[in-house]
């Protein structure tokens, strides 16, 4: 697991995510609606090798161009 600042980690994930998402042209992603806890939560539970919560999370703030 990266985690590389004391604080900071949760906004580097989602530029990383952002980043991905430029690089793929396809899609964009909006986190407006997702709470810290929630980031956090999925976070964590993929952190001990379960994405499902991550990926719902992510796939539910894609953003088709």
């Amino acid at each position: 697991m990266i985690h590389p600042f004391r604080e900071g980690n949760g906004r580097t994930q989602r530029i990383y995510i952002e980043q991905l998402c430029l690089n793929n042209g396809r899609f964009e992603i909006d986190f407006t609606d997702v709470s810290k806890e929630e980031m956090i939560a999925a976070s964590v539970r993929s952190a001990n090798a379960s994405n499902d919560m991550l990926e719902k999370l992510i796939s539910n703030c894609l953003v088709e161009k």
